[in-house]
């Protein structure tokens, strides 16, 4: 009887560990299946807000047709571009038919989403360029550098190639210039956007800068024909060979830019200290194509892309930290630096195309970060190590 009752209690023993085994299997696949649904939503996120590869190899295409003439009618009011005045004009340009500022503010995006603002209380002043030579007052840095009592919004109603003799400093915050409906070129030399807040630089080109210690035939010769060493750039760089330079400035956003030629960096975004205390930047949707001038002598060339970040200090107002840089939907073709990040700064690349590119893609150093997604590369061949970063 003894063994008897012995058996049934290791039975009913034997069924208890069995139904814990299955309920501890079904728990398992339970969990498993949870955590690849949530994958699979994950995925699909990532799908829906960063677009899907196909889409990128699109985007050369897309980029190339940056100059779009056809600028829909805003208001339908009588007032066009030809009919303000040269320079500075009190007109709106939410009242200006053929100037769509509802759908240029609608489409920002990243870290300068915020750049501007289309309260239709705050009065905005409208300056038609009417002249490329510096010593106009219709000219484009007459409307950068003038104070108007009021954001200013720049256009052109006809195709315009603008000669700089030096670099342009954008120093005036809330400045738009508008290239839509009109060619807009800036030569010779860059744009500096130092201390200041909300700016759109929008459907221009940036081309052909001078180099620095070259030596052209005449000032007609275009610069990227010929080049000729001198000095040490090593310790004698001049300043002011980027193609933008975004410095200590604020809510800035690039978009449909081409930048072809430059010395240096196409886009270099350093930050300290900015009048709000951080440094938020926007480049998208432009094309980047500055590689090394291989008639120029090794080193005054540099072939970069964009560079993002300052120089690490102890002084806790350096807001180098702050820095936030969002590079979405542009093309490149460069040697480098898709982007680099560098001193603590931040920076997130999504749906970019690179094509080429002779040393690496990108990267980051020093504290640097980087934040890359649905990017598509094309490497070159002959890749090798940088000798230089």
């Amino acid at each position: 009887m003894v063994f008897q009752n012995e058996t049934i209690v290791h039975l009913f023993l034997k069924q208890i560990r069995t139904r814990i085994k299955k309920g501890l299997l079904l728990v398992v696949v339970l969990s498993l299946a949870l955590i690849f649904q949530n994958c699979s939503d994950s995925g699909e996120l990532v799908v829906d807000e960063f677009s899907s590869l196909t889409e990128v190899q699109d985007i050369k295409s897309e980029i190339n047709d940056r100059v779009n003439r056809e600028v829909r009618s805003s208001s339908g009011g009588d007032i066009t571009r030809a009919n303000l005045s040269c320079g500075i004009n009190d007109v709106d340009p939410r009242d200006v038919a053929d100037i769509d500022f509802d759908s240029l503010i609608e489409n920002r995006m990243g870290a300068a989403a915020k750049s501007w603002s289309s309260n239709r209380s705050k009065a905005i002043k409208t300056f038609k360029l009417c002249s490329s030579l510096e010593n106009s007052p219709y000219n484009l840095k007459t409307a950068i550098t003038t104070d108007y009592g009021a954001p200013v919004w720049i256009v052109s109603d006809v195709d315009r190639v603008i000669h700089l003799t030096e670099t342009l400093w954008i120093r005036r915050s809330h400045r738009v210039i508008d290239g839509r409906g009109a060619n807009i070129t800036i030569k010779d030399y860059g744009l500096q956007i130092k201390e200041v807040t909300d700016i759109i630089i929008h459907n221009i080109g940036i081309k052909y800068m001078k180099y620095p210690y070259s030596l052209c035939v005449d000032d007609l010769q275009d610069p990227s024909t010929c080049c000729v060493a001198g000095g040490d750039p090593d310790n004698d760089w001049p300043d002011g060979q980027d193609g933008i330079n975004v410095r200590n400035a604020d809510r800035v956003w690039i978009d449909h830019v081409v930048i072809l030629g430059v010395p240096d960096e196409a886009i270099s975004v350093t930050a300290l200290q900015s009048p709000t205390g951080k440094n938020r930047t926007t480049i998208s949707h432009s094309k980047i194509l500055n590689r090394r001038n291989p008639v120029c002598a090794d080193g005054l060339s540099e072939g970069h892309g964009i560079i993002i970040g300052c120089a690490l200090s102890d002084n806790p107002n350096d807001n180098c930290l702050n820095t936030e840089v969002s590079v979405i939907r542009n093309y490149f073709e460069v040697d480098n630096r898709t982007p680099y990040i560098w001193g603590g700064a931040k920076a997130h690349a999504v749906n970019n195309r690179v094509e080429k590119p002779s040393d690496w893609f990108a990267g980051a150093k020093q504290a640097g970060r980087l934040y890359s997604g649905a990017n598509w590369y094309n490497a070159a061949t002959d890749t090798h190590p940088p000798k230089n970063i």
